[in-house]
């Protein structure tokens, strides 16, 4: 019944789309971007059925040695539009089905994502990730489908596709993807950035804690009030790499299924809309997600399996969903949400998705905590200083997450913030094919940070699931 609630309503679930500050249907809005003069000449000439969809690459990993003449990928893909989704599969039958949460769940129920694999994927150019791509369905007709069950510790993800392994030199798989023209996603709003429900304020707590969790390469932080035995009162970001590291993925979603649980959470913010920063969150219980007073995400659609964790939200009935609607022109806009709290709202860049997000500035009884995510650090330095000025956090101690695992996003200006005594910087890194954190990042983080802690090494952990800093 839910499922068919939500087919019949197509969308209008979400009621506000706003693009360009004018309303237009999800359906209708990529009906009129989703037109370019040589796509559709390469759809005819290439696609004789046109019977081919759009699709998100999320992530890839590479099995094959880089730099070779056919590199061997696995492709983490997504639908663009729900109308997509039923084309995939209607065209492709019964062969694909979704993780279930509960065994007597049916078939038909609500997907939790609608993320798939490709794998043994062959190419000569190297794929873009965030990138759009025409999905030709026909050339996956046939193809042998690993159907992921729902044992404890799989991602809910819709199939793996196993292409047929090489049969001879050179053989790619070029005619399955074909990259289309840059689509800007539509950006959706619930409230006004000055309209927002705020938690309430930390008041008369001696004890405030930075805890950044052990999640590999994603991130998923906590502040929480109270010492060691403490409540959560922020969690930002929930997510962890589900390509290279998926076995670790059950005790991840566990580790924050324990802080869910402990009871109402004030707060909880999605930095940006990347899997290894959120994918935990989509695979939490209806009960879990009931367990959080607000949200606040940034406002762009970039998937499907994003659209349907929101619908999934208002579903739950839950009222404090706030959109965050990222600006275009400056470089950000930045909202006091209470004496404790500062949220930035970074520049919407379409072809960007680490810089088109949230910060967040933790003011603490006597140190603060700079929370960027993933984007650059000229953006989080110069927010960092706003807000050091604005909350009246002179003098203190600032802790920084690294932006982007240690990656490039961090070495292009200084580490020195005016007006702080120390600086201690945490890296949340895990296995992964980027090289993060990259040893150039490090060296010039070291000249001017006096202490770097990594959660993939046991011995900055303290014999826990965490990095521990106390504000």
């Amino acid at each position: 019944m839910r499922n068919a609630i939500f087919r019949e309503l197509d969308f209008t679930l979400m009621e506000n789309y706003f693009y360009e500050e004018k309303q237009v249907s999800i359906d209708e809005y990529y009906r009129q971007n989703d037109h370019c003069w040589w796509c559709d000449r390469v759809r005819q000439q290439y696609l004789p059925y046109n019977d081919c969809i759009i699709v998100y690459l999320e992530d890839y990993e590479c099995k094959s040695e880089e730099g070779g003449r056919d590199d061997e990928y696995r492709l983490l893909l997504d639908f663009f539009t729900f109308s997509d989704y039923i084309r995939f599969r209607e065209i492709l039958g019964n062969r694909t089905t979704h993780h279930k949460e509960n065994r007597e769940e049916s078939e038909d129920s609500f997907p939790h994502s609608t993320f798939f694999t490709i794998d043994n994927y062959r190419t000569k150019d190297k794929p873009q990730k965030d990138a759009h791509y025409y999905l030709n369905l026909y050339e996956l007709k046939g193809v042998e489908v690993k159907t992921e069950n729902d044992e404890e510790g799989v991602f809910p993800l819709l199939c793996s596709f196993l292409l047929p392994s090489k049969a001879g030199d050179n053989q790619t798989n070029d005619r399955l993807l074909y990259l289309t023209q840059p689509l800007i996603y539509p950006q959706m709003v619930f409230r006004r950035f000055y309209e927002r429900n705020v938690p309430a304020i930390i008041s008369n707590v001696e004890k405030v804690d930075l805890l950044a969790w052990n999640v590999g390469q994603g991130n998923c932080n906590e502040i929480r009030i109270g010492g060691e035995k403490g409540e959560p009162y922020v969690i930002f970001d929930a997510g962890t790499d589900i390509l290279r590291d998926k076995k670790q993925f059950a005790n991840r979603k566990r580790t924050l299924e324990s802080r869910l649980m402990k009871g109402e959470l004030p707060l909880l913010v999605i930095s940006h809309w990347h899997t290894d920063h959120y994918s935990l969150l989509i695979a939490q219980s209806d009960k879990m997600l009931s367990n959080v007073m607000n949200y606040m995400m940034p406002s762009y659609v970039k998937s499907l399996s994003v659209f349907l964790f929101i619908a999934r939200l208002k579903w739950l009935g839950k009222s404090n969903i706030d959109m965050v609607k990222l600006p275009y022109s400056s470089r950000w806009l930045d909202e006091k949400l209470n004496e404790t709290l500062m949220l930035y709202a970074n520049r919407y860049e379409h072809n960007n998705v680490n810089d088109s997000g949230l910060t967040l500035f933790v003011k603490g009884p006597n140190g603060n905590a700079m929370l960027p995510g993933d984007c650059k650090y000229a953006l989080a330095e110069g927010e960092t200083n706003e807000a050091i000025e604005k909350m009246g956090a002179k003098s203190r101690n600032l802790c920084l997450m690294i932006p982007h695992h240690g990656g490039n996003a961090g070495k292009s200006v200084s580490y020195k913030v005016s007006d702080v005594k120390a600086i201690e910087g945490i890296v949340s890194v895990g296995v992964n094919g980027y090289g993060h954190p990259k040893t150039e990042v490090m060296d010039k983080i070291r000249k001017d940070v006096p202490k770097i802690r990594k959660t993939d090494t046991p011995s900055n952990l303290n014999g826990g699931d965490c990095i521990e800093v106390g504000l």
